[in-house]
């Protein structure tokens, strides 16, 4: 609300410097109109001349002062603008510089948290925690270069945790998604067994203790992900549907393979020849189809 009527406030400002600006360059231009003509009179006659006295004392002049005064103040009015402006810009590269320093260093802890693929249900809450309030600080950057400064810490982070939070396999050489039973909590979790079971170990123990003033109570120890913190983590590393892919303004290379610079030497021959092919062929299960080719630029998709 606060934010709400500073901006009325400082719209409202803005606005009323514009039309005294302009009520000022007004009376400006009209004060010109009537005295040039007097002062190009003026200065057509020998200083001191009956003529030059009597250009002094015409009517075109009895504005000047007028002229003079509207003309330094528009000019005063127009340098304060720009120092405004100047004041703003700066203000809202610090501002924004401030907010981009704290979101990035909380995504690289909700990093450091989660780096070393635990299934601690404290660590998993307090990284969960980290990240949302990163992204509601990256949400005060208004400057368009540190915008896009955190577009790609966030980029950067999102990636590293993807590497973390899946498994390699040695064998496919690819890489796979945690199994349910790791967010159990388990420390063996990569042991077969079935969700059932695994909900069942990770289950709360009872155990009954006895008040004494000597001791403090055991507390139950809670082994399964909060579902929240397990949530936001991994709806992080799916882009937001806000997300403008920079790869939508790309197009592909049109005409055939042998169409560029260089051809048969360039560094993107291969590239192009990879490109050509797979514009022109699909390949399902082992077998290679051509594709109908638009006559219009393709674009990525």
């Amino acid at each position: 609300m606060f934010r709400f009527l500073k901006n009325i406030l400082l719209y409202t400002a803005n606005v009323l410097i514009w039309c005294l600006m302009l009520a000022i360059l007004f009376v400006v231009v009209i004060s010109a109109i009537i005295t040039l003509p007097g002062l190009r009179e003026l200065c057509s006659h020998v200083y001191g001349s009956p003529e030059f006295l009597k250009a002094a004392n015409s009517d075109g002049l009895k504005h000047l002062s007028s002229f003079l005064v509207s003309s330094a103040a528009l000019v005063a009015l127009l340098t304060y603008w720009r120092e405004k402006k100047r004041t703003g810009t700066e203000f809202e590269e610090r501002r924004s510089r401030f907010f981009f320093e704290q979101a990035s260093t909380g995504l690289e802890e909700v990093y450091n948290l989660l780096k070393d693929q635990n299934n601690d249900r404290i660590i998993w809450v307090r990284a969960a925690r980290e990240l949302l309030h990163s992204i509601n600080l990256s949400k005060q950057i208004s400057s368009t270069e540190f915008k896009e400064a955190y577009y790609l810490a966030e980029e950067e982070i999102r990636h590293k945790l993807y590497l973390a939070l899946s498994i390699y396999d040695g064998e496919t050489k690819e890489r796979n998604a945690l199994p349910p039973q790791f967010f159990y909590g388990l420390k063996d979790w990569q042991v077969e067994r079935s969700l059932d079971d695994a909900a069942k170990l990770a289950s709360q123990k009872v155990v009954v203790q006895t008040p004494s003033i000597d001791k403090v109570f055991r507390r139950p120890t809670t082994r399964p992900l909060a579902e929240a913190s397990v949530v936001a983590i991994y709806d992080f590393l799916e882009h937001p549907k806000e997300y403008k892919d920079p790869l939508y303004s790309v197009t592909v290379w049109e005409g055939g393979w042998d169409f560029g610079q260089d051809i048969g030497f360039g560094i993107d021959q291969g590239a192009r020849r990879f490109v050509y092919h797979k514009l022109r062929h699909s390949a399902i299960d082992g077998e290679l189809y051509k594709n109908k080719m638009p006559d219009e630029s393709i674009k990525v998709k």
